[in-house]
């Protein structure tokens, strides 16, 4: 919102991630979420294609940051994205994250 103030949220609908979801972003262009979480410690990425009926397309886990809290996720372009972790075992740190495909 453009102005200070209270908005309410609207519930859209509920999809299944397994783990817990700590980040998402929109891609306007290919019009789809997607979001970033973890399942103990395990980072994944779920791709959403349809708002209408939050389709999950795509599950993709990382293995190569699996012990990571991973909390933030933004698009540069394409299916290329930065996503973030919280300090734990290892300092809170920034990747770039290429996916191949949709």
């Amino acid at each position: 919102p453009s102005s200070n103030g209270k908005y309410k949220a609207k519930h859209i609908g509920d999809f299944e991630s397994e783990g817990l979801v700590t980040g998402a972003d929109f891609d306007h262009n290919k019009k789809r979420f997607v979001l970033c979480g973890y399942n103990l410690f395990y980072p994944f990425i779920v791709v959403i294609s349809n708002i209408d009926d939050l389709k999950v397309i795509k599950r993709i886990e990382i293995e190569e940051i699996s012990g990571l809290q991973i909390e933030g996720i933004a698009f540069i372009y394409d299916n290329r994205f930065y996503t973030t972790n919280e300090k734990s075992t290892q300092p809170q740190a920034l990747y770039k994250i290429i996916l191949n495909g949709n």
